[in-house]
């Protein structure tokens, strides 16, 4: 029997790969104004950042239709990957990754997508919100039921697996206070 989270790994590189592969044969040939093609060097693509987030003992709940991820942040880890060309990796802490939620980080401009595996169910979901609340991280999600393999419904200690889309712009790095350290 295969181990569920060397599967949920294998998954998430498998996409990585796929998803660097797609954003490198887009991001590195522009046409000029003229027609003609050119190649852009390393330093004009915007760096673009993926993040993988993975926890135990996360809870799933419904309030008032609103689906909510409780995820302890102590148990969380955070990484945090560039596209090509640049591939670079960092583990962000999850104070570091709720400043993207605050009113100048992206996602609070732009909620992100996420394919999200909890316990055996894979979903496509929008984040909507995250925030702290006391040793949890709780986000808020909405499911994409018209794609998702799997529905989602309320649970306890679940295992956590997820890919975030992602951040994009020439300024921003994970370290940078230009997305909001």
């Amino acid at each position: 029997m295969i181990n569920v989270r060397s599967f949920w790994c294998g998954i998430c590189l498998l996409l990585c790969c796929a998803h660097g592969f797609a954003q490198d044969t887009e991001a590195s040939r522009v046409q000029s104004s003229s027609g003609a093609s050119t190649t852009q060097t390393v330093s004009q693509v915007p760096m673009s950042w993926l993040f993988m987030l993975n926890a135990d003992d996360v809870k799933l709940t419904n309030t008032n239709n609103q689906l909510q991820l409780h995820i302890p942040a102590r148990k969380i880890k955070i990484t945090a990957f560039a596209d090509r060309p640049y591939r670079a990796v960092h583990s962000i802490t999850a104070d570091r990754f709720l400043k993207f939620w605050q009113p100048e980080g992206t996602f609070s401009k732009d909620s992100p997508n996420a394919v999200v595996y909890l316990d055996g169910k894979h979903a496509i979901i929008t984040i909507t919100n995250v925030e702290r609340q006391g040793q949890y991280l709780i986000a808020s999600i909405q499911p994409d039921t018209k794609n998702s393999p799997d529905t989602l419904s309320v649970m306890d200690d679940a295992y956590l697996g997820m890919v975030i889309d992602n951040v994009s712009t020439s300024q921003c790095t994970v370290t940078s206070r230009a997305c909001g350290e």
